[in-house]
């Protein structure tokens, strides 16, 4: 999700990143993709929000994510 409006909203990342520590969000776009700790305007699937407000826009959904593309690729490793 891009982050549209928010409130000093901080969102855990440590799933997807490996953060330590909640990621301060933006509504600036500091850099298109991944990982959030370089893309502060977005949110990933699978993150929770520890602090503050926000609202986002949808911008994919289901296989389409980062969780989705994850999953893609253990599926197709072969052994």
């Amino acid at each position: 999700m891009r982050v549209i409006q928010h409130f000093n909203l901080k969102v855990e990342c440590a799933s997807i990143t490996g953060e330590s520590e909640p990621v301060k969000c933006s509504i600036e776009v500091q850099k298109e993709g991944f990982p959030a700790n370089e893309a502060p305007n977005l949110v990933f699937s699978s993150t929770s929000c520890v602090e503050g407000t926000g609202m986002c826009l949808v911008l994919r959904i289901g296989d389409n994510t980062i969780i989705g593309e994850i999953a893609k690729t253990i599926n197709s490793t072969e052994v």
